[in-house]
C-alpha cells in the first residue's frame, strides 16, 4: 500500500516537473515574435469551444507547409539571382578587360602617331627649306637675266646712236665737200659725239683723226672716211645682229632655265602640300585616338562602377536571402515544436493558452 502510494507521489511529482518544464518552454515561445502568433493562433482556437487537437494540428501543418513553400520559392529566386549574379560578373570583368586591351592599343597608336608627325614636321620644314631656295634661285635667275637684258638693251642702244652719229658725221662732211656746212659744224659734232662715248678711248681716237682728216678738206681723204664710216656702220649693224642673235639665244636658254626652275618650285610646293595633307591626316587620327582613349576610360570607369554596383547588389540579395532562410529554420523549428507538445502535451498547452487569455 505504501509503495503504491510512493508510485502515485512519484508520477505526480514528474506530472509536475514536466508540467513546469513545458510551462517554461511557452513563456520561452511566447516571447518569441513568432512563437507569440502561433499561440496566438492556438488560443483563438480554444477560445472558440471544444476544438479538436487534429484541427490545431492541421493549422499548424498548413503553416509549415506555407514556410516549406516559401522557402522553395526564395531559394528558386535566389538561384535565379545567383546565376545572374555568376554571369553578369564575369561579363563585366570581360567588358572591362576588353575596353583596357582597346584602350593600351589606342595610347600605343597615339604613342606612333606622336613620331610619325615629328618626322613628318622635320620633312614640312626640309621642304619649305628646299622651296625657299628654289624660288631665291629663280629670283637669281631673273636677275640675272634682267641685268643681261638691260645690258643688251643698252648696248643696242648704243649701237643705233653711234650709228645715227656717224650717219650725221657723213652727211656733214658731204655738206662740207658741196660747201654747204662748215668744219664748225663737224667739230660741235665730233664734239657731243667724244662726251658721249668718253668712256670709248677708240671711238674719241677714231673721231679725232676724222676730224683731222676731214679739215685738211682733201676730196681723196673725204672719200676714205666716207668708205671707213660706211665699214664701221656696217660692223655695228653686224655686231647688232650678233647681239640679237646671243640675246635670243640666251633669252630661250633663261626661259629653259625658268620653266625648269617653275617646275622644281612646283614640285616642292607639291611636296609641302602632300605633307601638310599627311601632318592633318595624322593629328585627325590623333584627336579620334584620343576621344577613343577618353571614351575607353570612361567605359572602364562604368563598368567598374557597375561591376561595384553588382557585387553589392548580390551581397545583399546573399544576405537578404540567408537571413530570411535561417529565419524560416527557426519558425519551422517552433513550430515543430508546437506540433510536438501539441501532440504529447495538450493539455498543459491549453493550460497555458487559457491562462495566457485570462492573463491578456
Amino acid at each position: 500500500m505504501k509503495l503504491k502510494l510512493s508510485f502515485i507521489v512519484f508520477a505526480a511529482l514528474i506530472t509536475l516537473c514536466c508540467t513546469i518544464s513545458i510551462r517554461e518552454r511557452l513563456e520561452q515561445l511566447d516571447n518569441n515574435e513568432f512563437g507569440k502568433r502561433i499561440l496566438d493562433i492556438i488560443q483563438v482556437q480554444i477560445n472558440t469551444g471544444e476544438t479538436p487537437v487534429q484541427t490545431i494540428l492541421d493549422i499548424l501543418m498548413k503553416l509549415r507547409e506555407g514556410l516549406l513553400n516559401e522557402q522553395k520559392n526564395l531559394e528558386a529566386v535566389f538561384q535565379n539571382s545567383a546565376s545572374d549574379c555568376l554571369k553578369m560578373k564575369p561579363q563585366l570583368k570581360a567588358e572591362i578587360r576588353k575596353y583596357k586591351k582597346k584602350k593600351i592599343a589606342s595610347e600605343t597608336s597615339l604613342t606612333t602617331s606622336n613620331a610619325d608627325l615629328e618626322d613628318l614636321q622635320l620633312q614640312l620644314r626640309e621642304n619649305e627649306k628646299v622651296h625657299a631656295a628654289l624660288k631665291e634661285q629663280g629670283e637669281a635667275l631673273n636677275k640675272a637675266r634682267e641685268d643681261e637684258r638691260k645690258k643688251y638693251e643698252d648696248a643696242v642702244s648704243d649701237i643705233a646712236r653711234m650709228r645715227e652719229a656717224l650717219k650725221r658725221a657723213k652727211e656733214i662732211l658731204s655738206q662740207i665737200a658741196s660747201g654747204e656746212s662748215s668744219f664748225a659744224e663737224l667739230d660741235r659734232h665730233m664734239g657731243s659725239f667724244k662726251v658721249e662715248y668718253d668712256y670709248a678711248r677708240g671711238l674719241q681716237k677714231m673721231a679725232n683723226t676724222f676730224a683731222q682728216m676731214a679739215s685738211k678738206a682733201d676730196p681723196k681723204l673725204l672719200n676714205h672716211i666716207f668708205e671707213v664710216i660706211d665699214r664701221i656702220i656696217q660692223q655695228l649693224g653686224e655686231n647688232e645682229f650678233a647681239l640679237t642673235q646671243s640675246e635670243s639665244v640666251k633669252t630661250k636658254l633663261h626661259e629653259a632655265q625658268a620653266q625648269q626652275q617653275r617646275t622644281l618650285i612646283f614640285d616642292a610646293s607639291t611636296k609641302i602640300q602632300n605633307v601638310n595633307a599627311r601632318i592633318q591626316d595624322v593629328k585627325n587620327r590623333q584627336l579620334k585616338l584620343k576621344n577613343d582613349i577618353s571614351h575607353y576610360d570612361t567605359s572602364i570607369q562604368q563598368k567598374l562602377k557597375e561591376l561595384g554596383d553588382k557585387a553589392a547588389q548580390c551581397k545583399t540579395q546573399k544576405n537578404s536571402y540567408d537571413q530570411r532562410v535561417e529565419s524560416i529554420h527557426d519558425q519551422l523549428a517552433i513550430i515543430e515544436e508546437v506540433i510536438n507538445l501539441v501532440h504529447t502535451h495538450i493539455e498543459p498547452v491549453k493550460d497555458y493558452v487559457s491562462n495566457r487569455s485570462s492573463s491578456d
